[in-house]
């Protein structure tokens, strides 16, 4: 290999090496121009279905905060599952880190965590439920 080498820079050629990444290269570019229709059949598709799942994931939102309004348990079992994922979160963080497999950097928004943990359940606790019916 190494007198190959040798042999391509004292010649002034390319070796064969940079010259398939190169011919890869141009028939790449060569490949998208050719194909420059299907290019853009893609990006439309790929625009419509994201777009798709933005507005199924809006419209989700919208049914989940009308249930919300009317309901109080709804409201208050919504704003526990966030609490509670925060909490989950913390203690998984903070597992990480006793475990070293995460660096002690990571802690540095556990403060963050436990405030909005406490704010949800918080707000979860005035959250006044009528008896059941």
């Amino acid at each position: 290999m190494i007198v190959a080498s040798s042999h391509f820079e004292r010649n002034g050629d390319v070796s064969p090496f940079e010259y398939n990444s190169a011919q890869n290269l141009v028939g790449t570019i060569v490949s998208a121009e050719k194909n420059a229709g299907l290019m853009i059949a893609l990006v439309i598709v790929a625009v419509t279905v994201s777009t798709a799942v933005m507005v199924v994931g809006i419209w989700g939102a919208w049914k989940d905060t009308e249930c919300a309004e009317g309901d109080a348990r709804y409201r208050r079992r919504v704003l526990l599952r966030m609490a509670l994922l925060y909490v989950f979160c913390a203690v998984f963080g903070v597992a990480e880190v006793a475990s070293r497999r995460e660096p002690m950097e990571s802690l540095f928004g556990l403060p963050v965590a436990a405030f909005l943990a406490w704010m949800y359940w918080r707000v979860a606790a005035r959250v006044k439920v009528p008896p059941h019916s």
